[in-house]
């Protein structure tokens, strides 16, 4: 391949490099601009504070919390919520939120202190999912 090929390939390459970064850049800008107008939860995670037995449970915990790791989380932390990490929930249709991450935790707040609010992380919004077809922390405590 001659010299003068060479640098037209060359040039080539570099024009479609620009293009490629000038198309990632407009790419980014969009992707902010969208961001911008969005809620918390769809952009970046929320923390709420929320009453653990008015939370649903998820599909694979309908039952609640397993009974042996409540009974060891009672005799380890009691009544105290202090150092609890925040649950992690979804929030479903019409701003019902499901639990995620922590049954046995809410469960035991729930029980133990009913109506004190806990520390809780949105990780999810998922506006189309009927949280409601599950039972509420309250509804399954033993």
């Amino acid at each position: 391949m001659g010299l003068a090929k060479t640098r037209t390939k060359a040039t080539q390459y570099g024009q479609a490099m620009n293009a490629l970064q000038g198309t990632i850049a407009e790419l980014g800008r969009r992707c902010q601009q969208d961001q911008a107008g969005k809620a918390p939860t769809e952009g970046m995670a929320e923390f709420i504070d929320v009453d653990p037995g008015e939370l649903h449970l998820p599909p694979t915990r309908p039952q609640g919390a397993d009974p042996g790791k409540l009974a060891r989380q009672i005799a380890k932390h009691g009544n105290s919520l202090d150092g609890m990490p925040p649950l992690q929930l979804v929030r479903g249709k019409d701003g019902h939120l499901r639990i995620n991450d922590g049954v046995t935790r809410a469960t035991r707040a729930a029980k133990l202190r009913p109506g004190v609010l806990v520390p809780a992380e949105v990780i999810q919004n998922l506006p189309r999912l009927d949280v409601t077809r599950m039972p509420k922390v309250k509804e399954v405590l033993p």
